[in-house]
This record gives C-alpha cells, sequence and structure tokens, in this order.
C-alpha cells in the first residue's frame, strides 16, 4: 500500500533571486493598480546550513486568479499557456498539438466550393494551469 503525504497540495515553489530580478517582478505583481501590491504575509529567517548563508527574508503573495498569473508572467519573448492540448499517439505516448491557422474566405467562395471537405481535427486532451488553493478528497 502507497500512503501518499501531500497528496493533490504540492509543496510551493520558493525562489532565491537577485533585489533587481525582485524589484522587477513586484512591479509586475502591482501592474494595473494604482498601490503597490504588498505581499499577503513576510517572514524573516537566517540560513546557516546551505548556501547562500546570512539573513533573508520570505515574501508570500497569495495569487488565485490565472489571469493575473498571465498579466505577471506573460512576456512577448515567451509567452505562458494557460492551456495546452495533446493527442495521443498510437504507442500510448502524448505530442503537443498545434491547431492549424484557418485562412478566412468569403461566403460567396465557401459556397462554390462545397465539395471541399473540412478538415477533421483529432481528439484533443487539454491542460490547464491550476491557481489557487484547491480541496482533494
Amino acid at each position: 500500500m502507497q500512503v501518499v503525504v501531500n497528496a493533490g497540495k504540492p509543496e510551493p515553489l520558493v525562489f532565491h533571486v537577485p533585489q533587481a530580478f525582485f524589484d522587477a517582478l513586484q512591479q509586475r505583481i502591482s501592474m494595473g493598480s494604482k498601490k503597490k501590491r504588498l505581499p499577503n504575509s513576510t517572514t524573516g529567517f537566517v540560513r546557516k546550513d546551505a548556501l547562500p548563508l546570512g539573513t533573508f527574508s520570505k515574501y508570500t503573495w497569495q495569487i488565485t486568479n490565472v489571469l493575473h498569473i498571465k498579466q505577471i508572467f506573460d512576456i512577448p519573448e515567451m509567452p505562458l499557456e494557460i492551456t495546452r492540448s495533446f493527442v495521443e499517439n498510437r504507442d500510448g505516448t502524448y505530442e503537443l498539438f498545434k491547431c492549424p491557422k484557418v485562412q478566412v474566405e468569403s461566403i460567396a467562395e465557401a459556397y462554390s466550393r462545397m465539395e471541399k471537405q473540412p478538415t477533421i481535427r483529432p481528439l484533443e486532451l487539454k491542460t490547464f494551469l491550476r491557481v489557487g488553493e484547491y480541496i482533494c478528497w
């Protein structure tokens, strides 16, 4: 029998970042608001057992809206994908599915070419970015 201690509740992500990166991230968290968004909790701790050694502050923001996460982390060079689609291969593996671009044509052109069959989309399996606290039974 296998016992899972943190079933459905993964440990929070903890990052050690330079001050310049932290300032930029804090600005992006507060973006769209006139006031600077303060962390939900702040704690100080001393780290003696591993690098980097010293006294540090731990800031915690509880962000529960997926659109706010997208606003913070989405940049032109690397867009944040909230959903991803996959197709299952015959051997049981999964492959990322990119929906082909559809060209828009006029109604007259569409009716003149009725013999052309529409493309059939494969069965898509989707993953979603989950944000916030979830209760797992």
